[in-house]
């Protein structure tokens, strides 16, 4: 799949992640997640690109990173977050496998 990937991304505009920091700092994120099948991500991806950038670090597109999440005991930010929350807080470590960086993340929705 990452090879797929790689090929189908190819023809996008790229964006190094200096212009990437420069703009974003002026965007509104928006996130949403979906479960599709392949032939509706390459539907996506055909539509998508007239209108998007892919980061591009060192000639690499597809990036890899692990994370891992902290919670109490009984998953309370767990259950804040299933419950949609507006006050609710986040705990992760996240390593970006291809730079070797590691972070941890505190982040707090109000």
């Amino acid at each position: 799949m990452k090879n797929e990937l790689v090929a189908i991304l190819k023809d996008f505009p790229k964006i190094d992640l200096d212009q990437l920091n420069a703009s974003a700092k002026f965007m509104e994120r928006i996130e949403n997640k979906y479960i599709v099948d392949n032939d509706q991500l390459q539907q996506f991806f055909k539509k998508a690109h007239k209108k998007y950038y892919i980061l591009q670090i060192k000639e690499k597109v597809v990036f890899s990173y692990q994370n891992v999440y902290m919670d109490t005991k009984d998953y309370f930010f767990y259950h804040e977050h299933e419950h949609k929350k507006h006050k609710r807080v986040k705990l992760r470590t996240r390593q970006y496998v291809d730079s070797k960086q590691a972070f941890f993340e505190y982040k707090q929705r109000e």
